[in-house]
């Protein structure tokens, strides 16, 4: 049973980032959204601050722990490194991306999750190295000469 490095990982952590990114992204944004009308109701545009840091805090730790948890379901080695790497990378994208977003297209709804499904795409083919890099040649980075040895 052998694996061909050239899709290593890619869709394991690119589902992982998306799924992990838009559920606790969300999260991120309700307990936010709460925070902000509990303990906020005097507030204008400072009470806008909560939402966004809830949402761009859960979308980052999502992307991590999401990347992190499919990788690590699969048996790679190099999971925890790639989930370190999808959680520092994917609110930068998410971020710049919005913002580049912004400046092309108007802003609406369908705009944001094209950003967040495109962040979630260039984190996981970004990542793709770190997990090349990290497993030999089969997900639990065990080499031909290992595997031969055992058959």
């Amino acid at each position: 049973m052998t694996n061909s490095s050239g899709g290593r990982g890619f869709l394991a952590t690119f589902v992982g980032c998306l799924v992990g990114g838009v559920v606790l992204g969300v999260a991120g944004f309700a307990v936010g959204a709460w925070y902000a009308d509990r303990f906020m109701q005097g507030a204008e545009l400072e009470g806008l601050l909560p939402p966004l840091v809830g949402t761009v805090g859960g979308a980052a730790l999502g992307a991590g722990v999401g990347a992190w948890l499919a990788l690590r379901t699969r048996g790679y080695r190099a999971a925890a490194i790639t989930g370190f790497f999808a959680f520092i990378t994917g609110p930068l994208l998410l971020v710049f991306g919005a913002v580049a977003a912004d400046r092309v297209v108007s802003t609406n709804g369908a705009s944001l999750w094209f950003v967040v499904v495109a962040s979630a795409f260039l984190t996981s083919l970004a990542a793709r190295g770190v997990v090349v890099i990290g497993a030999a040649s089969s997900p639990t980075g065990a080499s031909d000469a290992d595997r031969s040895a055992v058959d």
